[in-house]
C-alpha cells in the first residue's frame, strides 16, 4: 500500500493512504445490489396477491356449498354411500337441491 505525504501545516506530517476517500467524494451504488431488493419486494406482492385470490375463490366456493346443507338425503332412510345407486326411491334426484322437497323422504331410526 502506497502512501502520500502530504503537509498539513509547519506543525507536522501526516501519512495519507492512497486509497483513502476524501468526505466529499459521493459513494455509488452498485447496480447489482438494487435487483435483490426488488425481486424480493415482487416475489412477496405476488405471493399476497396468490393468497387474496385463494381466499377469496374458498369463500366462494363456500358460499355455493351453503344450499347444499339442507339437502336430506344422508339423513334419510333410503340412502346409501353407494356410488352406482346412492338412493334406490329416486336416484335421480339424490344430493341435489330438488331434494329438499323429496316426497319419499323417511329419516332413519337411531
Amino acid at each position: 500500500m502506497a502512501y502520500k505525504t502530504e503537509v498539513i501545516s509547519q506543525a507536522g506530517v501526516r501519512e495519507i493512504p492512497t486509497n483513502f476517500r476524501s468526505s466529499n467524494e459521493v459513494t455509488t451504488v452498485q447496480p447489482g445490489l438494487i435487483i435483490i431488493p426488488v425481486a424480493f419486494v415482487t416475489t412477496l406482492a405476488f405471493i399476497l396477491f396468490k393468497q387474496v385470490k385463494y381466499r377469496q375463490n374458498l369463500y366462494t366456493q363456500l358460499v355455493n356449498l351453503k344450499p347444499f346443507s339442507s339437502v336430506p338425503c344422508r339423513k334419510c332412510l333410503f340412502f346409501d354411500s353407494n356410488q352406482h345407486l346412492p338412493c334406490a326411491v329416486q336416484p335421480a334426484l339424490v344430493l341435489s337441491l330438488e331434494s329438499v322437497n323429496c316426497n319419499d323422504y323417511t329419516p332413519k331410526k337411531k
